[in-house]
């Protein structure tokens, strides 16, 4: 599986290991030929803006999805997975907590047989928050 992370913070492969190879680029998550997104949120904050609103809306009004730490859901827009993932609070969310979350993220995006996986990465990550993203 290849993971990409939209939106990051430099431009050279990030990781590289056991068959997963790992870059970052600066595109519009869902303007890349990657079949799986993934999109965090925040407890108590908005979806990212040029997310899929009302599918993602969706997802959280009927409780599949929410915005608490770990939790995972996933649905199609437009012929492609995309998963949302609670990332809890953000003052508790560090380099740490996005390597768990990106783990779960990975596993939700293996069952559904994604062959490539790319992050939206939340505003104002830092780079220790995006390596995290992408070693999960």
């Amino acid at each position: 599986m290849v993971v990409v992370a939209a939106q990051g913070l430099r431009t050279r492969p990030l990781v590289t290991c056991r068959g997963v190879h790992v870059e970052t680029m600066t595109a519009d998550a869902f303007s890349t030929g990657a079949d799986a997104v993934a999109i965090g949120v925040f407890e108590n904050e908005e979806l990212p803006i040029g997310a899929p609103m009302a599918e993602l809306e969706a997802l959280l009004a009927s409780g599949e999805a929410k915005r608490s730490f770990k939790h995972v859901a996933l649905t199609h827009v437009d012929g492609r997975r995309v998963i949302l993932a609670g990332l809890g609070p953000r003052a508790r969310f560090d380099a740490e907590r996005a390597r768990v979350v990106a783990a779960q993220v990975h596993r939700r995006a293996r069952d559904a047989a994604a062959r490539t996986l790319c992050w939206r990465l939340p505003e104002g990550p830092g780079e220790q928050i995006a390596a995290g993203l992408v070693q999960g």
